[in-house]
């Protein structure tokens, strides 16, 4: 039940196999909450409000509840930069993953080949990356929504083969960005695409 915060004008950094497990990651104003380039960092059952920003070439491995009211950031600048879903994560809290950074080199994978589900209950992810790599099933709730919204990349979504994707949300393509739906199979239950 702590909380962790970046005061406006003020920087937290998150590096070197940081875990941090229940609480509130927060920033305020101009505050920068940031996983450093090229580390790994663990967080489980968390509360994000305001702005995190993941760095190019970090793992940021996220486990149980993450309650994002703000907005997850992986920047990618060609390295992968990835959120680790290890067993199962559920994203809610209304808040948006934005996929950005001037590659498609963002990721949202299971590393470990543990059979990894993310279900995204009312988040909007959107940008450029990829949504799987064959690595984990993604379950896209009734108020998800996954939007390929750079028109200089693609949202490619590619879940584990032995899984379906299963959508009950909504998947797009806007604002000249592509959507790419390959690999595993793809269950739209009263979803929209």
């Amino acid at each position: 039940d702590g909380l962790i915060r970046a005061e406006n004008g003020s920087t937290v950094t998150l590096t070197s196999n940081a875990s941090v497990t229940g609480g509130t990651l927060r920033s305020e104003g101009t505050g920068n909450l940031n996983v450093a380039a090229s580390t790994t960092v663990f967080v489980s059952d968390v509360t994000i409000e305001g702005k995190i920003t993941q760095n190019n070439n970090s793992d940021f491995y996220m486990d149980g509840a993450i309650d994002n009211q703000g907005e997850i950031n992986p920047v990618s600048a060609g390295n992968l930069t990835d959120i680790v879903v290890d067993m199962a994560t559920t994203f809610s809290g209304g808040g948006t993953i934005t996929l950005g950074g001037v590659s498609d080199n963002n990721r949202i994978v299971d590393q470990l080949g543990n059979d990894g589900v993310a279900t995204n209950v009312d988040n909007l992810i959107q940008g450029r990356g990829q949504i799987g790599a064959n690595l984990v099933k993604m379950i896209n709730q009734t108020g998800g929504v996954i939007d390929a919204n750079n028109p200089d990349g693609s949202i490619t979504m590619d879940p584990i083969n032995d899984n379906a994707m299963i959508n009950r949300g909504l998947l797009t393509a806007s604002d000249g960005g592509t959507l790419v739906l390959t690999s595993g199979p793809f269950d739209n239950v009263d979803g929209l695409i």
